[in-house]
């Protein structure tokens, strides 16, 4: 009898262990999915989290409707968009190539990506003509960060003396976290902005996102925000049923600060990574490079003592908003390029570099193939003609040849994008 007691006894052990021990697992998956999750599915997967445990109570929310930010209809080419309205705005001869020199170094959200200095013309009249072209359709086209573009695109409705104007001036940081009680005149005003209002030119189909990291440099510092936008904030109640049981209640105690503490383990992960991409990138986030220098996975993983999958899920589907516009995170960690001087460059400048070449071209004689290809040897990044005809057809760029002819057509790209050819 004894002997039957102590089996029992052993296979109840081994069950609490086995249960505790598949508790444990589904833990860690919990944690490794908020850590992979970008903003938007996050804030939904809180929101069930919170729906699904009585124990948690969500806290009244400042801003119970978040901010969106549209995005326009589709067009051919911000480049030549532009440029129309540069040749009918009155621009000099002079100003014109100003005008060609400003707008070759917008990006495709529409900022501009070059600081003025490195243009090579008089800062003076650079930010004459680029003062007019922010004027220019699409509203907000031209400005260096998100927030000169909010507040160029409220000027433009004639609402510079709208509450949401001193908002976006005064409290930009806490309007991007969503920590801001809004009236609904205000919540409209911002609602009709554009995130990236030169991304609806893109020939490439934009999906609604949001910023999860936003970098901002103020007094030559950086400031990093994790975006918790429509994340709900919660605590655990005080109050409930006297009828749940005690166990129960110590179960879903206890899975509320476990939620908590991921979260807020993300926050600090999604941190550590951004200050160690600011640290290794300076000059990119400071804007005096374009090009993004890729990183190694690894090395990274080695300096900050973190796995290198963890750094992976961390940055999987998150995006970035620096003054270069909103770019996905995983763009720091691409496929690299060797240059000359031995530094690397990722695959994606190289073919910004390539966009940019074909953007500031003799619109009447464009480059060809192996032109491009010698321009871009001269910058000390070694590539082939083939190569240059690989990246272009990706890009979705015509032939010399077709760019030319689209050109006396009054189009750089085919409006059906289902003709789109890039021979």
């Amino acid at each position: 009898m004894m002997g039957s007691m102590h089996e029992i006894d052993l296979h109840q052990s081994l069950a609490t262990k086995q249960h505790q021990k598949l508790l444990a697992t589904l833990a860690m998956q919990q944690a490794f999915l908020v850590l992979k999750l970008p903003i938007l599915e996050l804030s939904q997967w809180v929101e069930n989290q919170i729906d699904a445990n009585p124990i948690l109570e969500k806290l009244q929310e400042s801003s119970p409707n978040p901010i969106h930010f549209d995005q326009m209809e589709k067009l051919p080419s911000l480049y030549e968009h532009l440029m129309q309205q540069a040749h009918i705005s009155g621009f000099t001869e002079e100003e014109i190539l100003l005008a060609e020199t400003l707008i070759g170094n917008f990006n495709e959200q529409g900022f501009l990506s070059s600081p003025l200095k490195d243009l090579g013309s008089p800062i003076r009249m650079l930010k004459k003509v680029l003062k007019k072209i922010q004027d220019f359709d699409p509203p907000g086209i031209g400005a260096t960060t998100l927030r000169e573009s909010f507040l160029i695109q409220l000027e433009i409705k004639g609402l510079k003396t709208h509450h949401a104007y001193q908002i976006v001036h005064n409290q930009f940081e806490d309007l991007v976290q969503g920590s801001l009680s809004l009236d609904q005149a205000t919540k409209e005003a911002l609602s009709s902005l554009h995130f990236a209002p030169g991304s609806s030119f893109s020939h490439h189909p934009i999906q609604s996102i949001r910023a999860d990291v936003i970098v901002e440099e103020s007094g030559g510092k950086f400031n990093v925000t994790i975006s918790e936008e429509g994340v709900p904030d919660f605590h655990l109640s005080s109050t409930y049923s006297e009828n749940i049981a005690p166990s129960y209640i110590r179960q879903k105690t206890a899975e509320g600060k476990w939620l908590y503490r991921i979260l807020t383990r993300r926050n600090h992960i999604l941190q550590q990574i951004t200050h160690y991409l600011i640290v290794k990138q300076p000059g990119y986030f400071s804007g005096r490079e374009s090009i993004v220098h890729p990183i190694n996975l690894k090395e990274t993983a080695e300096d900050l003592q973190m796995n290198p999958s963890t750094i992976s899920r961390a940055l999987s589907e998150k995006y970035l908003l620096c003054r270069h516009g909103l770019i996905p995170m995983k763009t720091f960690f691409p496929r690299k390029i060797t240059m000359k001087d031995g530094r690397t460059i990722s695959l994606a400048s190289a073919k910004e570099l390539l966009k940019k070449l074909i953007a500031k071209e003799n619109k009447q004689q464009p480059l060809s193939d192996q032109l491009l290809a010698m321009k871009i040897q001269e910058l000390g990044i070694p590539c082939a003609r083939r190569t240059i005809t690989k990246y272009r057809k990706e890009l979705l760029i015509p032939s010399s040849h077709q760019r030319k002819i689209s050109l006396s057509e009054g189009c750089f790209f085919p409006k059906d994008s289902k003709r789109q050819q890039a021979y």
